[in-house]
Parts: C-alpha cells; structure tokens; sequence
C-alpha cells in the first residue's frame, strides 16, 4: 500500500483515480455522530494517495452533520490531507425537502467559501 500498488484491481483503479484529482468535497452523512463505516473503509484503504490534497466537508443528518465532519477533519489530517476551514452543514429537517436541498444565502455562501479554499489550496 506505500508504493500504491494494489492486487485488487478496483483498489487500484481508485488509487489512480485519486491521485488523478488535485482536490475533493467528501459529501457525508452523519452516522451515530461520526462517519459512514463504509466510507471511512474505502478511504483508509488508500491511505497513501490521500497526502496534501485539499479536502472540503459537506455534511448532512438531523444535526447538521457536524460530528462527521469533526471526525472526517480529524481522519484526513492524520492521513496527510489539507482540510479547508469552510465547510457546509445540512440539517435534514429544515434544510432539505422532497430530496432536494433548499436554496439559502447561508448555504451558498459556506459553499463558495469553501470552493474558494479548496482552489487556493492547490495552488
């Protein structure tokens, strides 16, 4: 895993797939106050291909998601990534309606913000 190279196939193609990109927006919901299992899985099998890239957090649960985006800040540091400060919270109750995010000054300014920090970062 060091050199980045894997056996399994999938696990390689995402290896390549993230060194590919300069930067990222982990979108994710809040389980039990932290993070998806199966997310945090798929990305501590890479660990590696994670180092100095710019990361920003969308979060979303009833509480706005904030306690997976702590914990996600706190993973992708030890991994070596750069999180931006910005970052955007979702509540599912006020938020969000019929599946589709409601328009608010609030979230559009957190997300260009953040987009703002996650393009300075690669720089």
């Amino acid at each position: 895993m060091l050199n980045k190279e894997y056996d399994n196939a999938a696990a390689q193609a995402f290896s390549a797939a993230i060194d590919d990109c300069d930067a990222f927006i982990f979108v994710t919901p809040e389980y039990n106050g932290s993070v998806p299992g199966a997310f945090k899985n798929a990305i501590d099998h890479i660990a590696p291909e994670w180092k100095n890239k710019p990361v920003g957090f969308v979060g979303y649960s009833y509480h706005g998601g904030l306690g997976a985006i702590k914990h996600w800040r706190d993973i992708m540091q030890i991994l070596g990534s750069r999180p931006v400060d910005a970052q955007v919270s979702l509540t599912l109750g006020s938020d969000v309606e019929d599946g589709a995010v409601k328009e608010s000054v609030q979230t559009l300014t957190d997300l260009e913000t953040m987009l703002t920090q996650l393009t300075e970062a690669q720089g």
